[in-house]
């Protein structure tokens, strides 16, 4: 979702064990141009159903189209660094 200058999205996957895991994105969508960044980023995941990683993030060179978005993705969480790309598909609205 985007309003106003809040960005959020969900990831739906399965964990390595096979749960159902569910992340959380929240951040502030910054336009430059046709891309964009998303700053002071937060996310939040749950496997099954208890609560995992938490962290925050930041996403330059956003490039959201018709159909999805991809972007550099840089993040930390209690175990990890993050650096790389991140992309998704939009949901169906059918």
């Amino acid at each position: 979702t985007h309003t106003g200058t809040q960005v959020s999205f969900q990831v739906e996957f399965a964990a390595g064990n096979g749960q159902a895991s569910t992340c959380l994105f929240t951040g502030t969508h910054v336009p430059s141009g046709r891309m964009a960044s998303v700053t002071a980023g937060n996310f939040s995941c749950v496997v099954g159903n208890a609560s995992a990683n938490r962290g925050t993030f930041t996403m330059t060179a956003l490039d959201a189209q018709r159909n999805g978005f991809h972007a550099t993705f840089t993040g930390v969480d209690q175990f990890c660094t993050y650096n790389g790309r991140f992309g998704g598909t939009r949901e169906s609205a059918g």
